[in-house]
């Protein structure tokens, strides 16, 4: 048989409060879930607000999509890149297309505008660019200054080239929602098979195939 061991109240009671504290290690309270949640999604601001991370050029501050990684960015002390990311700037542009086998170039350095030579061409190209302004995961932003200007978030540089192109060709995307686009058509009515009159359109969209390498293409429904 197994005699107790005869403890005085103050061992005793030294013993039991270690044992609760061993056994209640691995508890978290949930207001301390709650409260570093709001401090991570307060370090989003500060982020934000962070004049070191400003690019003059595009006059933009840098943006929190996820506050989830705050810690983790702290303890970045080297990053490494290979010679795409150090020797080019990684920009796309569109340069040229080919449209009833009459070949277009872009001979511009701020503007991608393209002048069709016939009328079949210009229906062939009226209907590229609307595509163009419709096939895509792009999303428009527009500065906090309060102007017009659109400026286009895209998770791949082809995309922000090709909406950017129809945007220069007079088919603006303007804004778009869980299952909705809106494109503004700009310049003049045209007449004929390609006839078109300036406003906005509002598109419901269904569906979304994106891009894949087994199918080389997105399509949108």
């Amino acid at each position: 048989y197994l005699v107790e061991a005869e403890n005085s109240p103050l061992g005793e009671l030294f013993l039991r409060f270690f044992n609760y504290v061993i056994i209640f290690t691995n508890f978290i309270p949930i207001s301390l879930l709650v409260t570093i949640d709001m401090v991570k999604f307060g370090q989003g601001f500060f982020i934000s607000w962070d004049l070191g991370m400003y690019h003059d050029e595009t006059n933009r501050c840098a943006k929190v999509n996820c506050s989830e990684l705050n810690e983790e960015l702290g303890c970045i002390e080297h990053v490494f890149t290979d010679k795409t990311g150090t020797l080019t700037a990684n920009i796309m542009k569109f340069k040229e297309c080919t449209v009833n086998e009459s070949e277009y170039c872009v001979t511009g350095e701020t503007s991608t505008r393209i002048q069709p030579t016939s009328e079949s061409d210009q229906v062939m190209l009226r209907r590229m660019f609307f595509s163009m302004a419709v096939n895509h995961a792009v999303i428009p932003e527009y500065s906090e200054d309060g102007s017009d200007q659109v400026v286009y978030s895209a998770s791949s540089p082809d995309e922000g080239a090709l909406v950017q192109t129809a945007k220069d060709n007079g088919y603006v995307l303007t804004k778009r929602g869980r299952k909705s686009l809106t494109i503004e058509m700009c310049g003049p009515a045209t007449e004929g098979p390609a006839a078109e009159s300036p406003g906005c359109v509002e598109l419901v969209m269904l569906h979304n195939l994106e891009f894949s390498s087994d199918r080389k293409r997105s399509s949108v429904i």
